[in-house]
């Protein structure tokens, strides 16, 4: 997103709001990063917070001024208690490109020399890099540290990830987000104990969230295999099959909490039953992760059925 040219002015003699609130750089003018040489550089505004845009080209409103250009109206999105996600991409095939004269993208890229963009590190590296910065400058920045741990678990550099998370939570122990994050930090560490703990913690304060309830069903799932005693295998598998029935009614469509349910009921001998929790993964996600392994459960089961209703 640049800054444009409206109705004849330059890109900086343009006026832009945010859900009412003037964002126009009021020294230089735009919005964003501009350069003398290469003009403007970008907003810096992420556009999946964007809802909709609204460009005024001529006869303004009483409200609006400081503009030769146009306004440029921008209205973000209304947020929620659960996690949300965006992935874009952004193509620049080399074969639509002319020759760069001037090579003034100074990332560091793969493989250690200015190439073609395709080469370059982009996402959770560049973003953990400014995080870092931001938690630098400000300890307490809640959202920072949460972002900063959420990024490194999806480096899977989980002792980082758990130290931000940590520092998070001791910002803020009353938001959930860092709590069910650090759980799943832990399990996939097989720190079990230590993983039941947080995630209780965090469906206290929020019970309604399914994938808690579905990442504490995989961490007593996790300790019965672990578990050689017979009792306690069992205790825990129980637990397991209470925490992902409290994810399966919350959110009937989520496929891994069907997946671990068919799991549990294979292991309890209840082949029928798994069968249907199996099928409906497939269903949900029929190109999973674990799409074909479960494929072959379900036509092992059938086979075995068969066998039975025959004898």
């Amino acid at each position: 997103m640049f800054n444009p040219s409206i109705s004849g002015g330059t890109a900086l003699d343009n006026l832009y709001v945010a859900d009412g609130v003037n964002i126009t750089n009021t020294a230089f003018g735009g919005i964003g990063t501009f350069s003398r040489s290469y003009g403007s550089l970008g907003t810096g505004i992420i556009l999946s917070l964007v809802k909709e845009v609204q460009v005024k080209t001529a006869g303004f409103e009483p409200q609006y001024g400081q503009s030769e250009g146009g306004i440029v109206n921008i209205i973000t999105r209304s947020g929620s208690n659960e996690f949300h996600g965006a992935v874009y991409g952004y193509g620049q095939p080399h074969q639509f490109e002319g020759t760069r004269r001037q090579q003034d993208n100074f990332a560091v890229n793969k493989l250690g020399e200015l190439l073609h963009q395709e080469h370059y590190d982009f996402g959770a590296d560049r973003g953990i890099l400014h995080l870092k910065k931001a938690v630098a400058l400000s300890p307490n920045f809640f959202e920072a540290q949460l972002l900063l741990g959420t990024a490194y678990v999806e480096k899977h550099e989980l002792d980082k990830a758990a130290h931000a998370l940590l520092r998070a939570i001791e910002i803020n122990a009353k938001v959930a987000e860092a709590q069910l994050v650090l759980g799943e930090v832990y399990r996939q560490q097989k720190r079990y104990q230590e993983a039941e703990k947080t995630l209780t913690a965090g469906i206290k304060l929020r019970e309604s969230s399914a994938p808690a309830h579905l990442t504490l069903a995989r961490v007593y799932w996790d300790l019965g295999l672990s578990n050689k005693d017979t009792q306690r295998f069992r205790s825990d598998l129980e637990k397991s099959w209470q925490e992902v029935n409290i994810a399966m009614r919350l959110n009937p469509k989520v496929p891994e909490a069907h997946l671990l349910a068919g799991n549990l009921l294979f292991k309890a001998h209840c082949a029928s039953d798994a069968l249907a929790e199996y099928e409906t993964y497939l269903r949900l996600d029929p190109s999973g992760e674990f799409a074909a392994q479960t494929q072959d459960m379900v036509q092992k089961i059938k086979q075995a059925l068969a066998e039975v209703t025959k004898k």
